[in-house]
């Protein structure tokens, strides 16, 4: 049995096994809203540890309106929880 790289849930790590997992028919409904097209924009991977000296999301916050100056439209944060695997995206050694 092999993990779901997919999955929402997986409960005992990423090398483990998937769990299934139904939301509420209505959770995260945020109306008529269907979001930005990614074409052309500008995307910003953020690594909130060493976006600023202070290293907090609060800190990262108060550094977007710089991002928006330098023309990005779209910011993705670099993980920040643990990971207990071997390939942690660089952060493992």
């Amino acid at each position: 049995v092999l993990p779901d790289p997919r999955s929402p849930r997986q409960p005992d790590g990423v090398h483990e096994r998937s769990q299934l997992w139904h939301a509420a028919p209505d959770a995260g409904s945020i109306g008529d809203w269907r979001g930005r097209s990614i074409e052309g924009g500008v995307i910003y991977e953020l690594h909130i540890g060493t976006f600023t000296p202070g290293g907090t999301f609060d800190s990262a916050i108060d550094k977007l309106d710089h991002l928006v100056e330098l023309g990005v439209d779209f910011v993705e944060v670099m993980p920040v929880n643990a990971f207990s695997g071997t390939h942690g995206w660089g952060y493992d050694g």
